[in-house]
């Protein structure tokens, strides 16, 4: 996390980027670096020189700017820049579960002053783009599936501590999408994050009006006990407190 990180960074808040930026040092600093701090995030004999705190202070502005700033082109996207896009992802939704410190790295990137979800927006135009829906693999093994899990891990995060207007935000651009997901993905991380989120923005009644509202219940009974019978009580890496706060949610 040094200088040339800044720098590549900084390089990547431009829009409409050539494809000639995407030298193999940028992809070593952004997609290489910011992987090995996530993996670092898990592992918690790590000595790492950076708190989550001091990441992002440094790093968050950038983060979110880049973001912000290619969702609008998303239909346009090289291998190159959703690549990027993923890892930066995947470690912001990281620092937002990691200490407890959920709420408050939250609200770095959606903080509560923010009433127009700039941020949030720019996620929902991620997820919205159908033809990354059809990539998502059934387990955690390329850009498309690792994009969405992040993203949908931040969402479930945001729907925790934001306020109701957040939420109307989510009824209105994310219903279909995450029916959409749910229904047709191969991963069960990324379906669990969908049935979370619905769990939160709709109502009981609407909830049950969903086409796929019995495999909602059919998912959370086979995936809870999956994880009862497992000797860590986790199910694919999802422990069984979140299975189970998922599961009364819906």
């Amino acid at each position: 996390m040094s200088d040339p990180y800044k720098f590549y960074l900084t390089q990547l808040r431009e829009p409409n980027l050539q494809d000639s930026v995407f030298t193999n040092k940028l992809l070593f600093y952004i997609r290489t670096c910011t992987l090995s701090v996530n993996i670092s995030l898990y592992q918690t004999n790590e000595k790492f020189s950076y708190t989550i705190d001091q990441i992002l202070e440094h790093f968050a502005k950038d983060y979110s700017e880049i973001i912000r700033v290619h969702s609008y082109t998303v239909t346009t996207w090289s291998r190159q820049l959703l690549t990027c896009i993923t890892h930066l992802i995947s470690l912001i939704a990281s620092t937002c579960y990691w200490d407890g410190k959920k709420i408050k790295n939250v609200d770095v990137f959606v903080p509560p002053t923010d009433t127009s979800y700039e941020f949030v927006q720019a996620l929902i135009r991620i997820v919205g783009h159908r033809p990354f829906h059809e990539q998502i693999k059934s387990q955690w093994s390329n850009d498309e599936t690792i994009l969405f899990d992040a993203i949908l891990m931040f969402l479930v995060g945001v729907t925790e501590t934001q306020d109701l207007s957040c939420r109307m935000l989510f009824r209105t651009a994310l219903i279909d999408v995450l029916q959409t997901v749910a229904q047709t993905t191969l991963y069960d991380r990324i379906c669990l994050g969908a049935y979370d989120i619905l769990g939160v923005i709709l109502p009981e009644d609407e909830l049950k009006s969903l086409n796929i509202a019995e495999n909602m219940v059919v998912f959370f009974f086979n995936i809870i006990e999956q994880a009862w019978r497992h000797p860590t009580r986790t199910c694919k890496r999802m422990p069984i407190s979140r299975l189970l706060q998922g599961w009364f949610r819906t």
